[in-house]
């Protein structure tokens, strides 16, 4: 079976050059084309034509220039047939994003939600300290300077729940 892989090389004047490359083929006769948005497309600019290598072996290497919009608007494919394939192989020109995979969205709904946690945690801390010291909801009873006995408050029994002594 061929080997085949696409590259591409950006221009300083926006355009693009998509490159299709095959190697390891044989049987000699192999036929590169390209597609676009999955239909077939005859403007290549340059093919290498059938070359053979020192193994015994065939490479063929195919062009396509486009320009940056297209890219934007299209998604190109590199399409391959040889006899030694059941069916043509298809190759997606590098650089145009797809679909996120699965594990790629899990990953980021993940770590979206631990950034949430972490900044609800830090606003509750935050609140927490910016409210300055901890005040109880109740007062305590007034009482005579002097009168709440040394046991009552050594012992940790609330003052509150045993009234005022007179």
């Amino acid at each position: 079976h061929p080997k085949v892989s696409v590259s591409r090389r950006d221009a300083p004047d926006d355009s693009i050059t998509l490159s299709c490359h095959t190697r390891g083929s044989y049987p000699h006769p192999i036929h590169i084309s390209w597609m676009q948005d999955g239909k077939d497309i005859l403007v290549e600019k340059e093919s290498s034509g059938i070359l053979p290598n020192a193994d015994g072996t065939y490479y063929m290497q195919s062009s396509l220039e486009i320009s940056l919009q297209e890219e934007d608007r299209h998604r190109y494919a590199c399409r391959v047939e040889h006899s030694s394939l059941a069916e043509p192989a298809l190759v997606w020109t590098p650089g145009k994003k797809g679909p996120l995979p699965l594990w790629v969205l899990a990953s980021i709904a993940l770590a979206a939600l631990i950034l949430a946690g972490a900044v609800g945690a830090s606003v509750t801390l935050w609140r927490g300290k910016s409210a300055g010291p901890w005040r109880p909801s109740y007062a305590l009873a007034a009482t005579k300077i002097g009168e709440v006995s040394a046991s009552s408050s050594s012992s940790g029994t609330d003052t509150q729940s045993m009234g005022a002594r007179s």
